[in-house]
Parts: structure tokens; C-alpha cells; sequence
């Protein structure tokens, strides 16, 4: 009898592992299904967008036909919302200024070609992962500058003078200096500002245009409380 119930108790102790071992198995299997179709739909999503799209609306590079096409006379003559609005400080308008020295698809290549290499560099061996994420089609898409801002804030954390790119594009994402305040790395903290990215497009012709920028920058979120009200 004693021999029978360890017996059992072995078998039954086998058949516990057995599932405990199994399960797991089967659940990354699952998990590993799930994130193949879901990847799978993030590139038919970008597939609909260029292939789909793209010929019947013809605006690929919207976004980024602003950058283009600046004028840097008159930067923000344009109204906010329009094809060819200018909506960056006026620091940037230095910065853009060569894009014009090549033609419209040159560029628009060359820009697609850019964000697709960030993509790449940002995700790596998951590059297919990145460009599964809807928002990254619709940034690659229009052409926005979103993706070098993403690569800029991951620099950020090595390479503190790389926030300088992020602060003159956008401010908001500025919020990611508190990790080195957090951090109390100072050093790093106060090396952005004296970067040559900070003092080298300011010059008196930019600036002459902060006015317009700030005048478009307070409609702008305006129009943003209104759309949310």
C-alpha cells in the first residue's frame, strides 16, 4: 500500500510539473501569435497609408514641405493649419533655410530616407516593431519632425547637448531635463545651453520674427483649448 501511494504521489507530482512546464510554453506561444498579428497589422496599416492614401490625397510630406518650403523673410505669413505654415521658433528658420537649395522630391526623398534610418537606429533588431506602431506611419507619413525629436531625447541622456535640437524645435519635450535634475547631474544639466546647436542659429535676422512666432504660438494653443472645450 505505502508503495502504491508513493507511487501515486510521484505520478502525480510528474503530471504537476508537466503543466507548470507546459503552460508557460503555450502562453508565450500565445503571446508570441499575438504580437506577430498585431506587427502584421501595424504594417498593413503603413501599407494603407503610402499605397492607399498617399494617391488619392497626394499630401505625403505635408508636414514636411513647411521646412522646405520657409520663407525666411517671412516666416510666418502662413496661418496656422495651412500647407506650407511655419509653426517653429524663430531659431529654426536659420536651420531650414539650405533645405531649399534642393528641389521638392529631392528633398522629400532625402527626408523619407532620414526618418526611415531613425526608425531604424531607434528600434534596431525591433526596427519592424517601431514601424508597426501606427503613429510612427502617420509621422513617416506626413514627414514630422517627431522622430529626430525621438532620437534627440535618446541622445539626451548620453549626450546632454543634443537637447538644445529638442528645446529649439519644441519646448515640451523639454520636460525630460528633470531626469538629470532628478539625478543631480548638474554638470550635464547646465551643458545643453552653452551647446553650439543653442547659440549658433540665433542670429539678428531669426529673431527679428519672435514676435510673429509668439503672436502664432498663443493662437495656436487657443485654438487647441477651443477644440477641446
Amino acid at each position: 500500500m505505502m508503495a502504491t501511494r508513493d507511487a501515486g504521489q510521484a505520478d502525480d507530482g510528474m503530471a504537476s510539473k508537466a503543466r507548470l512546464g507546459v503552460t508557460p510554453i503555450r502562453g508565450s506561444i500565445r503571446l508570441r501569435a499575438l504580437r506577430d498579428a498585431l506587427v502584421l497589422l501595424g504594417l498593413g496599416i503603413l501599407g494603407i497609408w503610402f499605397l492607399v492614401i498617399a494617391p488619392q490625397h497626394r499630401d505625403v510630406g505635408r508636414d514636411a514641405y513647411a521646412y522646405w518650403s520657409i520663407d525666411q523673410a517671412h516666416p510666418y505669413d502662413l496661418p496656422v493649419g495651412s500647407i506650407g505654415a511655419f509653426n517653429y521658433p524663430p531659431p529654426m528658420v536659420r536651420l531650414f533655410a539650405p533645405l531649399a537649395l534642393v528641389s521638392w522630391p529631392v528633398f522629400l526623398w532625402f527626408w523619407l530616407a532620414i526618418q526611415v534610418a531613425t526608425v531604424i537606429w531607434l528600434g534596431w533588431r525591433r526596427s519592424l516593431l517601431v514601424l508597426a506602431f501606427p503613429p510612427v506611419a502617420i509621422e513617416l507619413y506626413y514627414g514630422n519632425i517627431n522622430l529626430l525629436l525621438a532620437a534627440a531625447v535618446a541622445l539626451g541622456f548620453r549626450y546632454p547637448a543634443t537637447w538644445a535640437f529638442v528645446l529649439l524645435t519644441k519646448v515640451t519635450p523639454g520636460v525630460g531635463l528633470l531626469w538629470f535634475a532628478v539625478r543631480r547631474e548638474w554638470r550635464a544639466l547646465a551643458r545643453w545651453p552653452s551647446s553650439p546647436g543653442v547659440r549658433g542659429p540665433i542670429d539678428p535676422g531669426p529673431c527679428r520674427s519672435r514676435q510673429p512666432w509668439a503672436r502664432r504660438s498663443s493662437s495656436r494653443q487657443r485654438s487647441a483649448a477651443w477644440s477641446r472645450s
